[in-house]
């Protein structure tokens, strides 16, 4: 059975399709629409997957039509290999939002389809260092990702301190507020993984925390975290 959306978008029959493609699982395309038989469609994508549409007309005059079902007969999309965070990186978002340097659209498009898939720190050659969530697109299937630049003069306790805190509080694109039936797939996918990382022992997020840095600097590392928590078990003065 295909994946399948309902809605009642009205247009006419290429607009309506390309506004529900664009509300659930493509962006900024263009869709060539070839009508089978009275009112049924097959639309073809640039990703090269075929979709079914079936509408009706909203009036006599049948000039506009309203979508009853949409199903995925076949997409490309949808066959991505698994996805993993790790060994070469994959090419970055190619779609035309971030393509377009206005972050406005970067920013949306980000909201829409970013579905997070692990951590990493990382270094803007040699400036200052940042912590990064990276994830795919789940338009393209490409790398998109999402950092907080750390201060550049940072000593290694306040360092340390800073990434820490991103694991435990860093969860951009979060729909607050938002019932999880109210999410789209992406927005799912996306909170599930922060309810994950919510949820994560004290040990679990240390080991997280370690595996973060270069083997040489993890001693380091685990020594500052265990006086930090230690720290933090102590009751107030």
């Amino acid at each position: 059975m295909g994946n399948t959306w309902r809605g009642a978008i009205i247009g006419n029959s290429a607009d309506a399709v390309a506004a529900l493609m664009n509300e659930t699982l493509f962006d900024h395309v263009q869709l060539t629409c070839r009508e089978v038989r009275d009112f049924f469609f097959e639309v073809r994508t640039p990703q090269g997957g075929t979709l079914q549409v079936t509408t009706e007309p909203v009036d006599e005059t049948r000039r506009q039509l309203r979508i009853l079902r949409v199903e995925v007969k076949d997409s490309a999309v949808r066959r991505r290999p698994p996805k993993t965070c790790g060994g070469t990186r994959p090419a970055g978002c190619e779609c035309r939002a971030m393509a377009s340097g206005d972050p406005k659209q970067m920013e949306a498009h980000s909201s829409a389809y970013f579905e997070p898939l692990c951590w990493e720190i990382g270094r803007r050659l040699e400036g200052p260092r940042y912590i990064l969530v990276r994830g795919i697109c789940n338009n393209c299937g490409k790398e998109l990702s999402t950092g907080l630049l750390l201060p550049a003069d940072a000593e290694n306790t306040e360092f340390y301190t800073l990434v820490y805190d991103a694991l435990l509080q860093f969860r951009p694109y979060r729909a607050e507020g938002v019932k999880p039936k109210e999410y789209g797939d992406t927005a799912q996918r996306r909170e599930y993984w922060y309810r994950q990382q919510d949820r994560q022992s004290e040990q679990t997020r240390g080991g997280l925390f370690r595996s973060l840095f270069p083997e040489e600097e993890r001693g380091l590392a685990a020594e500052w975290l265990t006086q930090y928590l230690s720290e933090l078990d102590q009751p107030a003065t």
